[in-house]
């Protein structure tokens, strides 16, 4: 499992992708970036009447929950360091809601 994720990280490079990447599928508004939470966790909302897929390509809807993942991830790392805890404190690293 670990081989095939360190494969996919490989050929999709998430830490690379930038906004510019998936302009198509950010202006959807399916995915967004919402307040972080009470416990200072990352949320993502996913509005799943806004997922209009005939209108991006699958490379680029793959790339969009790459860059909010490992957007909410660093968000997580920065806050586990400020906070000086361990990730296996109990600090969750990511809150979605979806409607």
């Amino acid at each position: 499992m670990l081989s095939d994720h360190m494969a996919w990280r490989k050929e999709w490079d998430p830490d690379a992708v930038r906004q510019e990447h998936i302009d198509t599928a950010l202006r959807s508004g399916n995915w967004r970036m919402m307040p972080e939470t009470k416990n200072k966790v990352p949320c993502i909302f996913i509005d799943l009447a806004k997922w209009n897929p005939h209108q991006y390509t699958c490379a680029e809807y793959v790339r969009m929950v790459s860059y909010f993942q490992s957007t909410c991830y660093q968000i997580v790392i920065s806050l586990a360091y400020a906070y000086h805890q361990s990730m296996c404190s109990g600090l969750p690293s990511l809150f979605f809601m979806i409607d």
